[in-house]
């Protein structure tokens, strides 16, 4: 009997402190439900939506014909450590080669990506 006495002790403890707990609660969470965007001298809108500690929506639009040049969804990693991160394309429309680099400095994240570098701000 206290043989299984305690493998049921041992059981919930194990249970109770388990590796399967919500992987959300990660450092990334900081940047979830914020929003970064930048609007270039051609009239192009960049907004980023950071929707979970994973998953990141980028739309690239044309302010003046609300032409959607970019309308995806990006998986990313973030290292709280040292502010920078890398985003992955998931699904949508894209038209560069869906991946990205990223670095936070403050309010500023600077993206980089097909040979280029926009700096968003936090909004």
């Amino acid at each position: 009997m206290s043989l299984l006495l305690g493998l049921l002790v041992s059981s919930f403890a194990l249970t109770a402190c388990g590796d399967d707990d919500d992987k959300e609660n990660t450092s990334s969470n900081s940047l979830v439900g914020t929003v970064w965007s930048y609007t270039n001298a051609d009239k192009y809108l960049y907004e980023l939506t950071v929707k979970s500690s994973t998953v990141a929506h980028l739309l690239v639009e044309k302010t003046t014909t609300g032409k959607k040049v970019e309308n995806a969804d990006y998986n990313y990693t973030y290292d709280e450590a040292t502010h920078t991160g890398t985003a992955t394309y998931l699904s949508g429309t894209t038209s560069g080669s869906g991946t990205a680099t990223f670095t936070i400095d403050g309010n500023k994240m600077t993206f980089a990506f097909d040979g280029r570098n926009i700096t968003l701000t936090k909004q």
